[in-house]
């Protein structure tokens, strides 16, 4: 059920209701316009892989909207060349950086496609991922909103591996009870896997401003309050992610904000044994390891051991894979300190 006091981001864009949203999707889907939403800052020199993959879609019937978030680099000359080339390209900047939710919600209000799909300015697509994502959510039937499918990461390290493999038996689509899975980081990448219809959207109010990171798996959450996502096991994405510039105090802000919105939903699958808590907190301290502060590290690595009891058995091999790996952050951690003080 959806927050009555929520804020609405998009409210005054068209009057939709915000809790109910009737799937439109069978045929109509591979008729239907797709805007593409990419959301970039200061990445005029990777920008063009992501602009050339969404052009060159065999699905042809795109506008692409991209919005800068202020850069202060060459990031509007790299896109003027396109838009003299391809009339679909669109280009809106804002006057100073706002966040990656409130530029995506910026893009959101100027489309007009029935489709919305988001692309990270650093990853790019294979040139047939509208077209199979249109088929197969067509094939689903109205009850399925929005679709994603997988991504191919170059940068996977083998403990990304292990956890997949410990993640295998959680659900992939579904509805309200998908969520826990995307607290358990099962559902992931969706900046630049999704595809949702736009009513769908504007019925949960667009992405929540005031998350400075988390905004995919925010807006996830919302929108499996009421609709359902469904699952497309085809690599259609390509993930080229660097290293973020984010301090582990504002990824503690955020935490903390993420949960409070979401404390229903975290209490509702905690009591039936889902190690929502003890999970985000091991990322918490893993973070902070690796960030070199050691304190907050292990701070949060003890607090994990809170929500410790009244696991389902289904996820101890999770539990078990993130006990394992946090402390190998601390003892990275320990390693740089001994090699800057033999340095020194």
């Amino acid at each position: 059920m959806l927050n009555e006091n929520m804020p609405n981001y998009l409210e005054n864009l068209d009057n939709v209701p915000k809790k109910e949203f009737e799937g439109k999707n069978s045929s109509l889907a591979m008729n239907s316009c797709v805007s593409v939403i990419i959301p970039t800052y200061n990445r005029g020199n990777r920008i063009t892989n992501a602009i050339d993959s969404v052009l060159n879609q065999t699905y042809r019937n795109i506008e692409l909207i991209i919005v800068d978030d202020g850069s202060t680099d060459n990031t509007e000359d790299i896109v003027s060349m396109y838009i003299n080339k391809d009339e679909r390209v669109k280009y809106i900047k804002h006057e100073y950086n706002k966040g990656g939710s409130s530029a995506r919600n910026t893009g959101i209000k100027h489309s007009y496609g029935q489709y919305v799909c988001f692309l990270d300015s650093d990853d790019k697509w294979l040139p047939s991922k509208l077209e199979c994502q249109l088929i197969h959510l067509g094939r689903k039937g109205s009850d399925y909103a929005a679709i994603y499918c997988e991504a191919v990461n170059n940068k996977k390290a083998l403990t990304s591996v292990l956890f997949e493999f410990s993640r295998r038996k959680l659900p992939r689509e579904g509805g309200f009870e998908l969520i826990k899975s995307v607290f358990l980081n099962n559902v992931r990448h969706t900046g630049s896997t999704l595809l949702i219809h736009r009513d769908a959207i504007l019925a949960m109010g667009g992405f929540d401003e005031t998350f400075k990171r988390h905004q995919d798996r925010e807006f996830l959450i919302t929108f499996l309050r009421d609709q359902k996502l469904a699952y497309l096991d085809q690599p259609l994405v390509i993930l080229d992610k660097g290293e973020r510039d984010l301090s582990p105090e504002v990824l503690i802000e955020v935490k903390q904000k993420f949960f409070k919105k979401f404390e229903r939903e975290i209490d509702y699958f905690e009591m039936n044994g889902v190690p929502i808590s003890l999970l985000q907190y091991l990322e918490l301290s893993g973070f902070c390891f690796k960030k070199d502060n050691a304190k907050l590290g292990m701070q949060y690595f003890l607090k994990s051991f809170d929500y410790i009891w009244n696991i389902k058995k289904e996820y101890l091999n999770l539990v078990f894979l993130s006990y394992i790996i946090t402390p190998f952050s601390l003892i990275t951690y320990l390693k740089r300190c001994v090699t800057l003080k033999s340095r020194n």
